[in-house]
């Protein structure tokens, strides 16, 4: 079955991701652009080791957990020979080749009780991710990223757009899957790979559904947003005291169970904690409160009502209605 409403109806949001957040090669305060100009350098050990190292920083990749786990992947790749050939090699991988050369699939680095270290396939697809956006022009495909939202993402999609998961092997494999079902008539999404923007589709799903904003929007429309679901702090309220009101106005609602919290400590102290993603992400699924009120004022604001009305169409969990 083939739900060509609902394909119709992602891809219109990716091609809004795409024409909002389009790279600007001049803009070098956008992380994007620097990765692109490291993957546009000469192929030597050095530039690869620089090229991971900026990967591992910006994402967080957790290269750093064992011990020379850059040095070992930076090796790896260097047997490779040139970019282009980790290209061709990577594109039988999207066609369900093995990893005969196991560049994904082996251990790198020396854990620091000096055994054999992990995987690091999020560093790695995010490497050759970058290879294929910054050396192959006429590849319209590229390469998926792994990520933990993408990755807890993608299975929801799979529902949206009706797909049988029964032959589905592996992670890049099932991206696949998906990246074939929604662009199957069309090459680059507003100058976007089809993974690339695929990612970017993912992501932002994921984002809305964790209530995650810090990276999501810039500074000024971050703080925006807390003003409008009214969790902004006065200037002269210490944490505590702030903690201690919110914990105040959400404590005898259910829906809000386990954002706000009290613990007492020594001298009749109590601490009170408040999980602010979480408040936004309830916030965000209720639909009483619309869209176009939770964004008001943001720089954002017709892109950000759109991708929200597009999540909670799809992917809103219903939420208890209880305590209200």
């Amino acid at each position: 079955m083939c739900n060509y409403e609902n394909i119709n109806k992602v891809l219109k949001i990716t091609e809004l991701i795409a024409q909002n957040e389009r790279i600007d090669m001049t803009d070098e305060r956008d992380q994007r652009v620097l990765l692109l100009k490291l993957f546009g350098s000469e192929f030597s050990f050095g530039n690869i080791h620089l090229r991971l190292t900026a990967l591992d920083a910006i994402y967080s990749a957790n290269a750093g957990f064992n011990h020379f786990v850059i040095e070992d992947i930076a090796e790896k790749i260097v047997s490779f020979k040139s970019d282009k050939t980790l290209i061709d090699y990577a594109k039988k991988i999207i066609d369900k080749k093995k990893d005969t050369k196991n560049l994904f699939n082996a251990r790198y680095g020396i854990t620091k009780n000096l055994g054999q270290g992990g995987k690091n396939l999020s560093l790695l697809s995010k490497y050759t991710h970058y290879v294929f956006k910054a050396n192959d022009k006429e590849d319209f495909v590229g390469f998926p990223i792994y990520d933990s939202i993408v990755n807890t993402m993608y299975p929801k999609l799979y529902s949206v757009l009706d797909i049988s998961t029964n032959d589905i092997t592996n992670y890049v494999a099932k991206l696949n899957t998906v990246r074939k079902k929604l662009f199957a008539n069309k090459e680059y999404i507003g100058g976007w790979q089809q993974f690339d923007i695929l990612d970017a589709y993912l992501w932002r799903m994921g984002k809305l559904s964790n209530g995650n904003f810090s990276q999501f929007l810039g500074k000024e429309d971050y703080i925006q947003l807390i003003k409008n679901l009214n969790l902004n702090i006065d200037k002269l309220e210490k944490p505590t005291e702030y903690n201690q009101r919110l914990y105040e106005i959400y404590k005898d609602n259910k829906n809000f169970e386990g954002c706000v919290k009290q613990k007492p400590v020594k001298n009749n102290r109590i601490i009170y904690s408040v999980d602010t993603d979480k408040i936004i992400r309830y916030k965000l699924s209720d639909s009483r409160i619309k869209a176009e009120q939770i964004f008001k004022g943001l720089k954002s604001e017709e892109y950000m009502t759109a991708l929200l009305n597009h999540w909670r169409e799809f992917y809103n969990n219903k939420i208890n209605k209880k305590g209200q």
